[in-house]
């Protein structure tokens, strides 16, 4: 899970706090960077900064943890997570005009 470094230990080790306020350590060498974007959670992981393995499957967690189970690789590829519940409004008129807005606009080259 991704945290924020909070000192070094004295083995040489990150001391991390995660978002629930818990610290753990990471060897220095298994430690990643990760993108902010991909704590808030994007609809197209390419707009991440850094794309990797770590990243894309915290990107999903927090876009379904909100509802959001559709996440995008580009144009050709969609990640769909099952919520295991219904959503109210996921295929809604409202949601309809919005993908078929931007389908035309990306269609056009106006995205």
């Amino acid at each position: 899970a991704p945290g924020t470094v909070d000192s070094v230990s004295a083995s040489g080790a990150y001391v991390v706090v995660d978002e629930r306020g818990e610290q753990f350590q990471v060897p220095q060498d298994k430690a990643r960077a990760v993108d902010q974007a991909c704590l808030r959670g994007v609809e197209d992981l390419l707009s991440l900064g850094d794309f990797n393995e770590g990243a894309l499957l915290h990107n999903v967690r927090v876009r379904y943890f909100r509802d959001e189970i559709y996440t995008g690789i580009g144009g050709p590829i969609l990640i769909s997570m099952n919520p295991f519940a219904k959503l109210p409004g996921l295929y809604g008129e409202q949601k309809q005009k919005f993908y078929r807005d931007r389908a035309a606009a990306v269609g056009s080259g106006d995205v």
